[in-house]
């Protein structure tokens, strides 16, 4: 689950980064 957690985490930044 916290896999899953990171993952979200590290498409946020980079899509936040743009």
């Amino acid at each position: 689950m916290a896999n899953s957690v990171l993952d979200f985490l590290h498409l946020k930044r980079l899509y936040d980064k743009g």
